[in-house]
């Protein structure tokens, strides 16, 4: 008995590289930005193009969705940040100031924050909940790349270009543990859905996955002969 995937379709109607893809929470739609700026919304089970947010006048590095599937959030390469109504494609929110050069955003589970990595070297966390987006603060982690919540809320776990992860409490500012490891960028980061550990994708070619309370990695996976760039539960 074969074992395997089976190609239902493919989405070929991008006119630049796609940066990285999400899937809304009910699993019915799927949001694709790409280097010409677009976000690409379709629907997940056909592949249909639902609708084309001309989110941003730069390279579209990232999107998240809210927690309700209500919202959209997008970054792109020229620092800018907007959230969208995915209903009617509206732009809700977009800061006044400049954030620098973006690389990856994540929603907190509880919708009331966004976190936004910065090529600066830091994480940009936002209040959403307001009538405009307002920067409530900045953890200094140096080359950060992408950011990914535990599904609980409580900590923030943050990929490096020096290879290693850091773990902050967002809500307070404070770092509560680095891992070290990989040899090359932590790119990506995910968690298991009970929080009780997580995952790195890294350069490196390898994907490590940590203990949230210690080191060192539980398990390294070096099966890949190149560069992994993402990785998901």
């Amino acid at each position: 008995m074969s074992v395997g995937l089976t190609l239902r379709y493919s989405i070929e109607n991008q006119r630049d590289r796609v940066t990285r893809l999400a899937w809304s929470p009910d699993g019915r739609q799927i949001a694709v930005p790409s280097r010409d700026g677009l976000v690409r919304i379709h629907e997940a089970e056909s592949g249909v193009l639902r609708t084309a947010l001309l989110a941003h006048e730069d390279a579209a590095m990232g999107v998240a969705w809210s927690p309700d599937g209500r919202r959209l959030a997008s970054v792109a390469g020229n620092d800018r940040i907007r959230i969208w109504d995915t209903t009617n494609g509206e732009l809700l929110h977009e800061p006044r100031r400049s954030a620098g050069s973006l690389t990856g955003i994540a929603w907190s589970p509880c919708g009331r924050m966004l976190a936004v990595a910065a090529e600066s070297g830091s994480v940009l966390l936002w209040n959403t909940t307001s009538d405009s987006l307002s920067l409530e603060r900045k953890l200094p982690s140096g080359g950060t790349l992408h950011p990914a919540w535990a599904p609980n809320g409580t900590t923030l776990a943050v990929g490096s270009r020096d290879g290693r992860v850091h773990l902050w409490d967002p809500w307070t500012g404070t770092l509560l543990r680095s891992f070290t490891g990989h040899r090359d960028a932590a790119v990506m980061i995910a968690w298991a859905p009970d929080g009780n550990f997580f995952a790195s994708a890294s350069k490196d070619g390898t994907i490590r996955l940590w203990n949230p309370d210690a080191e060192p990695a539980l398990r390294t996976l070096d099966a890949h002969r190149d560069q992994v760039t993402a990785v998901a539960f």
